[in-house]
């Protein structure tokens, strides 16, 4: 089997731009830094202890969490959307244990 002209033409090109390729993914290799992130254990504990309103540091000692706020704002917004309604109709009760906060 004998290669045209052209056909050896398409196979130098191919081979040379595959030679380029690898040349660039070669040489473009840039240095990975590592990041610190919390392990498996310390996610665990901290949605553990969101979910359940416990200070992680209390129910988890040596946890690198922050410890829980003890204090903070809410704030309350009524929306009623759609019907007649209006949020004047309604009442919104929050508590935090047996008080009523608003």
């Amino acid at each position: 089997m004998t290669l045209t002209q052209e056909q050896r033409s398409r196979i130098s090109i191919s081979f040379a731009l595959c030679a380029a390729l690898i040349v660039l993914l070669s040489f473009n290799a840039r240095p990975a830094h590592a990041q610190a992130s919390p392990s498996g254990s310390d996610i665990a504990q901290q949605v553990f202890c969101i979910l359940n309103g416990f200070p992680v540091t209390a129910v988890f000692p040596e946890s690198n969490c922050p410890p829980t706020p003890t204090t903070g704002a809410l704030t309350v917004k009524k929306v009623v959307s759609g019907g007649t309604a209006a949020a004047s109709d309604f009442q919104i009760h929050v508590r935090s244990g047996a008080s009523d906060i608003a």
